[in-house]
């Protein structure tokens, strides 16, 4: 990682950090059998629900 790091820093751009979101467990278990129900990674599925939620937010 820190490879990555020093990488970005050479290149003058900034690193992209990921990040842990704690859900409730009835909105996890919800995701997590969508994902398996369309063969996705869990995280594959919630960044897309993430990223399609987020104009009803902002």
């Amino acid at each position: 990682m820190q490879d990555y790091f020093d990488y970005c820093q050479e290149q003058g751009e900034f690193p992209e950090k990921p990040f842990a979101v704690v859900l409730e467990p009835e909105v996890y278990e919800r995701l997590s059998q969508a994902a398996s129900s369309k063969g996705q990674p869990l995280e594959e599925l919630a960044s897309a629900a993430i990223k399609a939620g987020i104009p009803a937010v902002i």
